[in-house]
């Protein structure tokens, strides 16, 4: 027999902010679904999800970084020859 589903304290739990009619109150909140849904994870459950949602992430975060990376060195590549000047009037002052 599996443990009764832990309690969720709303407090917090982010809060929808748009009104609804009466036809609406019959909805379910995204608390009473979890509530009513959820179950503890075994490890190997855990594992399992791990081993799919892995690649996923790993997807994302690199096309992300390149989109970051390809920005940054666009920045950087702008900014070159005011770099090269500032490096020269270093070395031969006018």
């Amino acid at each position: 027999m599996s443990p009764p589903p832990k309690k969720i304290n709303p407090s917090p739990v982010p809060v929808l902010t748009e009104t609804v009619d009466a036809d609406m109150t019959d909805i379910p909140t995204l608390t009473e679904i979890h509530v009513e849904e959820s179950a503890p994870l075994s490890d190997a459950q855990c594992q399992q999800l791990a081993k799919q949602i892995a690649p996923q992430l790993e997807t994302l975060l690199r096309a992300k970084l390149t989109q970051h990376f390809d920005t940054l060195l666009q920045d950087v590549q702008a900014s070159l020859p005011e770099l090269i000047r500032a490096a020269l009037e270093r070395e031969h002052p006018p």
